[in-house]
């Protein structure tokens, strides 16, 4: 069907661009401004980010994994080529962090969430754990960006953690958990269990994601910088 034929596409697309790291942004107005897609991932500290982005990117330490969760701190910026930025957001949630540092992130975030032009921002990917499931902080999370009209799809990382049947259940409530925040179902290419480790799930991801990049803004083109003081 078409999916599978707009999949094969996408992945020829990310397969021949140069994947390059751009900057890092500890606010959000170092954001680049040459106004090229970016898809972002967020998620709790310890999720996985900078492994899934290096296996994505198909790069061993192009993003920096650390075993200090939290370390972090910036707004991330790779380059996919010309066809798109894929952006490392801080990653919430962690207990340790200085209070200074967990304000600062929050700002940091929210504002490149809320005030990034919305013909830029094409989509957040919010990033959770596959042995701890959906949990309040990211419900948190998930509904600021709704109240923010940004589009978010979900990814249950470190599936090769949990039993098939752990991962048809992940599956069924991040499309329970998308319907109640948002009111309608989930698409089908809206919720992924990936494995960094044993590049499960990896092509579905990276063809969803250029497939996101290249979408026309579906919230009306409209810059929200009309609405921030």
């Amino acid at each position: 069907g078409w999916w599978m034929a707009a999949r094969s596409r996408a992945l020829q697309v990310f397969r021949q661009a140069a994947i390059t790291f751009e900057k890092s942004a500890s606010f959000a107005r170092q954001s680049p401004e040459d106004g090229r897609p970016e898809i972002a991932f967020s998620g709790r500290s310890n999720v996985g980010k900078s492994s899934l982005i290096n296996a994505i990117c198909r790069q061993h330490g192009l993003a920096r994994t650390s075993k200090t969760p939290g370390r972090t701190q910036t707004l991330n910026f790779f380059n996919i080529g010309q066809v798109f930025r894929l952006v490392d957001l801080p990653g919430y949630g962690y207990a340790k962090a200085p209070k200074a540092v967990t304000q600062q992130w929050g700002e940091t975030v929210d504002n490149y969430v809320t005030q990034r032009n919305l013909e830029v921002l094409k989509m957040v990917y919010v990033l959770m754990d596959s042995r701890r499931g959906v949990m309040e902080i990211d419900l948190e999370w998930v509904g600021m960006l709704h109240q923010a009209r940004v589009p978010f799809k979900f990814v249950f990382t470190k599936g090769d953690k949990v039993s098939a049947g752990a991962r048809e259940q992940l599956l069924n409530a991040g499309h329970e958990q998308f319907e109640i925040l948002t009111g309608r179902p989930a698409a089908e290419e809206s919720i992924f269990v990936v494995s960094a480790t044993k590049k499960e799930g990896i092509e579905d991801l990276v063809a969803s994601l250029v497939a996101d990049a290249q979408s026309v803004d579906k919230r009306g083109s409209q810059s929200k910088d009309t609405e921030i003081e």
